[in-house]
């Protein structure tokens, strides 16, 4: 691995080629990527405009450890914190600077403070299973890392990690003041989003407004969705006639997959359509594209690119008032709906009018745009590589 001043730790997910685009623009050629795979013959599914530009070890081994040596970087950037990374960043890191992109879950659904407020009344019933899995994984992990590392005390822990990161990544304020009150950590804040306009609207969708009436409801298989909750709402208070309810389940747990897709079927079997497999981005925009309402029974921040592809089309967006993103959204001045109050208007079938969807367009150029996210990068990175 050639001497560069970035190394990024990275596991295979949808983010990753986006991320490597956008941190070469900003910075180009100082960067190394280390991908983390869970065992050698695993399949990469996710990484693949940019493989060649990353660098694959299994993680854990001593290739994967000696690569983070051998960089010699002094910055290193995580995508998410997962345990691992952590473990890293007390082991390895104490003397580098390290930057944390924030993704959500590994907080939300891990830390105590936060894990166990993620979910609605009928939501939380079920996610009981979810939540036994996530909490006796959390208990293994130490004697895990102990039988890994017999000479290491378990002190390398998410908390013990996160108060060393020097920067955390993120674009949402009022998220980062709930989260530096709440963990104590004395970061500093750096705006920053994998999302731009050009990446999530292809040139030739631009002008394209919604030309549908169906829902969109959630964005993925997870419990945070709170699939149960606005379905059975829905049920009880809305007629939706022939609407389409469109339910994107194709990446998250299966097990809460197959239980929402049969909760659903059984409550609507003729409106239901349920996105199992993982489309390419340009196919999924044509699905958001016939939706009318998107909404999202989030309490945490999540779906953000789905919410501005939502908003550039003229959707009409829900959320959750206790959702950050809510308050975030108004602040910007988009047209933002609330679950609590405003459901019965999706029984109107009401269109935004194309005033009001050039408005949002302009809204979200000023902060979404590729050379504001990418210029937002630059500057991140200026902060620690000021020779660069």
């Amino acid at each position: 691995m050639n001497h560069k001043p970035v190394l990024h730790l990275v596991f295979d997910d949808k983010f990753i080629d986006r991320a490597v685009f956008q941190f070469e623009k900003a910075l180009p050629g100082q960067h190394n990527y280390l991908l983390d795979i869970p065992s050698s013959d695993y399949q990469i599914k996710y990484v693949k405009q940019h493989i060649d530009r990353v660098s694959v070890a299994v993680r854990g081994s001593k290739d994967y450890l000696s690569k983070i040596k051998e960089a010699g970087a002094e910055v290193i950037i995580l995508h998410s914190l997962s345990y691992y990374y952590a473990h890293i960043v007390n082991t390895l890191l104490r003397d580098k600077k390290v930057i944390w992109i924030f993704w959500g879950g590994e907080v939300y659904d891990y830390l105590k403070e936060f894990r166990n407020n993620n979910f609605k009344r009928k939501t939380r019933g079920l996610a009981s299973r979810y939540l036994l899995h996530k909490n006796l994984r959390n208990w293994l992990r130490p004697l895990f890392f102990k039988l890994k590392n017999p000479t290491t005390v378990w002190n390398f822990s998410k908390y013990q990690a996160i108060s060393k990161i020097d920067g955390l990544a993120l674009a949402h304020e009022d998220e980062f003041k709930t989260l530096s009150n709440t963990l104590n950590f004395s970061a500093q804040l750096h705006w920053f989003t994998y999302y731009s306009i050009e990446h999530l609207i292809s040139d030739e969708v631009q002008n394209t407004s919604v030309n549908g009436d169906n829902i969109l409801i959630g964005n993925s298989a997870t419990p945070s969705n709170n699939h149960l909750d606005i379905l059975f709402r829905i049920k009880e208070e809305i007629s939706i006639d022939k609407r389409k309810l469109i339910l994107p389940l194709s990446y998250g747990e299966n097990w809460y997959r197959k239980k929402i897709q049969g909760t659903g079927e059984s409550l609507f079997p003729d409106n239901l359509q349920v996105l199992a497999d993982f489309m390419p981005l340009s196919e999924y925009n044509k699905v958001v594209f016939s939706c009318s309402v998107v909404i999202m029974n989030h309490l945490r921040q999540q779906a953000v690119g789905n919410l501005i592809v939502s908003f550039w089309v003229g959707a009409q967006v829900f959320l959750d008032e206790s959702n950050p993103l809510f308050l975030y959204f108004k602040r910007l001045g988009l047209i933002v709906f609330s679950i609590q109050k405003d459901l019965q208007l999706i029984a109107l079938n009401e269109k935004m009018s194309r005033k009001d969807v050039l408005s949002q367009r302009k809204i979200l150029l000023l902060h979404y745009s590729e050379a504001n996210v990418i210029e937002n990068t630059r500057l991140m990175l200026s902060n620690y590589l000021e020779s660069h």
